[in-house]
């Protein structure tokens, strides 16, 4: 009937495990890994694979890949530990994969992830849907990983990197999660094209850059978060050309992130554009060009479309309202936007906060 109510692992190399039109299951029972795969290039296509046990520290998962270039497609995975975890094995290529996890297990924390990658190289994922898992897509000393195309749902972070340097992340949509795209503790991330929606728990970051260097952020569109990019400890990182619309928060900084190149960003009905736990005035942009803020005042007298007056989004009324709630009620008074107006045209004055001088 097409129904395997048995583990299985493969040996051997080059091995095809591929479902006929209406597909197979693979239940494991509720024990251990449903799926093993040792050998190299082996293929799985057209299954249901479904019933691991619930052992974290025994990586217990649906499909557990110990061989290079392994391909997975056209796979669903549900009722898993762990959906796929790829330990150690090379050059695998995950495409239209579907992930259900346990959504009944909580907290959350107590589930595994979507996708866990451990000491990989040159992996590609695209095209696939996560949900209901820990993180959607976690990297562990990954390396020259691509992943495309993905959608990720209802997880604590959709995708979480950790000491996992040079992988790249395109036109993926990270939506109501805890944090859609946590990149933590890497280097040279190319983050292009994404989406992050309605990620606004108790963290709520579209894009959380933690112990992040030298990566590029560019191109994205983060609406509806609690922070739409939060940046901790970030250093020489570009952040450009972003959609960052209706936020709590646009961008918080914090922890001495610098030397950042923030340019062509569209800050766009955030209820706040930005928040800086700095006390120094952080400089936007290293660029021609500045950000485009919703609400700004503009004096544009060439007509180039770019204000001849420099932008604070953040100078002294902002963080004396962020330490003195109360004071809100005056914040849009004449002697409050008499301050925002001197700091923003007279640059010899230069108090804590953030400038974008074009």
């Amino acid at each position: 009937d097409g129904r395997f109510d048995e583990r299985v692992n493969a040996t051997v190399d080059d091995l095809r495990i591929v479902a006929s039109e209406g597909g197979a299951v693979i239940d494991g029972g509720g024990e251990g890994r449903v799926l093993t795969l040792s050998g190299e290039n082996v293929t799985v296509s057209g299954v249901w694979v479904r019933g691991s046990g619930s052992d974290l520290g025994t990586e217990d998962a649906g499909v557990f890949v110990a061989g290079d270039r392994a391909r997975i497609e056209s796979v669903r995975i549900t009722d898993t530990a762990y959906g796929i975890w790829i330990d150690g094995a090379d050059e695998a290529v995950i495409e239209d994969v579907r992930i259900d996890g346990r959504e009944k297990v909580f907290p959350v924390t107590d589930r595994g992830n979507g996708i866990h990658l451990f000491e990989t190289k040159g992996t590609v994922i695209r095209d696939s849907e996560i949900t209901h898992t820990r993180d959607g897509i976690y990297f562990s000393w990954a390396t020259d990983v691509l992943a495309e195309n993905n959608t990720i749902r209802h997880t604590r972070y959709g995708v979480h990197y950790m000491y996992s340097d040079d992988n790249r992340l395109v036109d993926n949509v990270a939506a109501d999660n805890g944090v859609g795209y946590a990149l933590m503790v890497s280097e040279g991330l190319t983050v292009r094209n994404n989406t992050a929606l309605r990620n606004d728990d108790s963290s709520g970051h579209g894009i959380m850059a933690k112990d992040i260097e030298e990566s590029v952020i560019a191109g994205n569109h983060l609406v509806a978060n609690r922070n739409g990019l939060y940046l901790y400890n970030a250093q020489g990182n570009r952040l450009v050309d972003n959609l960052i619309y209706r936020n709590g928060i646009g961008i918080h900084s914090a922890a001495e992130s610098g030397s950042e190149v923030v340019a062509g960003n569209s800050f766009v009905r955030n209820e706040r554009a930005v928040r800086t736990a700095r006390n120094s005035l952080v400089a936007w942009n290293g660029t021609d060009r500045g950000n485009y803020w919703s609400g700004a005042r503009v004096a544009d007298r060439d007509g180039d479309g770019v204000s001849e007056i420099r932008h604070r989004p953040i100078g002294i009324v902002e963080n004396l309202v962020a330490e003195n709630p109360q004071a809100a009620a005056f914040a849009n008074s004449p002697a409050f936007e008499a301050v925002r107006l001197a700091e923003s045209s007279f640059p010899v004055i230069e108090t804590p906060g953030v400038v974008d001088r074009r």
